[in-house]
């Protein structure tokens, strides 16, 4: 009989990496010994490790990220969410003790609202890189 292994689900990548998050849960961090499956039609990821008292398993967000913007003063993230099919841009910032906290921005549900969204927030830019989900989606399923 197979038993399951308890299932975490992991907070953003862009407030603790996945080495941090393994290790948290008693792994042994981002190592080759820990083992990836995708979920089919999403960007979650299933990480499963052993730890002292058993397997373990972390579960990523169905997230993609979709491009970066730097400033002087900050990098922004464009992200989309694969659940609730929306984009958002997510401003990181350090929180001294506390790690980091993360401002959310809704920036629309489809790919044209996003980009005009964000065209809005910084007018000056000239040079946009973004990709789109469905795209990179369909290259995983494709591997």
């Amino acid at each position: 009989m197979e038993t399951k292994s308890p299932s975490i689900e992991a907070v953003s990548t862009l407030l603790s990496p996945l080495d941090c998050q393994i290790r948290k849960a008693g792994g042994p961090g981002f190592t080759c010994d820990v083992e990836a499956q995708r979920s089919a039609n999403s960007f979650a990821v299933k990480y499963s490790f052993n730890t002292s008292e058993g397997r373990k398993s972390l579960i990523t967000r169905n997230e993609f990220q979709v491009g970066m913007i730097d400033t002087s003063e900050v990098t922004h993230f464009v992200m989309y969410d694969g659940d609730a099919r929306e984009y958002f841009l997510v401003t990181p910032r350090e929180a001294g003790k506390r790690g980091r906290v993360l401002t959310l921005a809704t920036l629309g549900k489809t790919f044209e609202e996003m980009k005009a969204d964000v065209q809005s927030r910084w007018p000056k830019r000239i040079v946009w890189k973004f990709t789109r989900p469905e795209v990179a989606l369909a290259e995983l399923e494709g591997c």
